[in-house]
């Protein structure tokens, strides 16, 4: 899922936000939105820090406890109710990983 500039301010607006933990990026606030969680300094004029993930991961929404867990840890505990392409499901850890500029969460056994 792609957003534009605009869709990500209307995102970010509101001071409610729910602030899930620290960017392993820039150090600023992860806060949760309604696709996806990211950091608060993406504007360019807050240093346009790249970091944001998708909050749904083979079809099971991940919780911001867990997410929060994943910024503290690396890494999560083992989580349920994950589907694989072929319908089935499974269990797995998630690790936090940084490609490059861009991070995403990896499957752990």
């Amino acid at each position: 899922m792609c957003f534009g500039v605009i869709e990500i301010a209307v995102l970010f607006k509101g001071e409610d936000m729910n602030v899930v933990g620290k960017c392993p990026n820039c150090g600023g606030k992860v806060v949760e939105s309604k696709f996806f969680y990211g950091c608060q300094n993406w504007r360019k004029e807050d240093g346009a820090c790249p970091f944001k993930l998708q909050k749904t991961l083979a079809q099971k929404k991940i919780s911001p406890l867990d997410m929060r867990e994943i910024l503290e840890q690396g890494e999560s505990k083992k989580l349920q109710g994950f589907k694989s392409k072929k319908g089935e499901f499974f269990s797995a850890a998630l690790k936090l990983v940084k490609m490059e500029r861009y991070w995403f969460l990896k499957f752990l056994p």
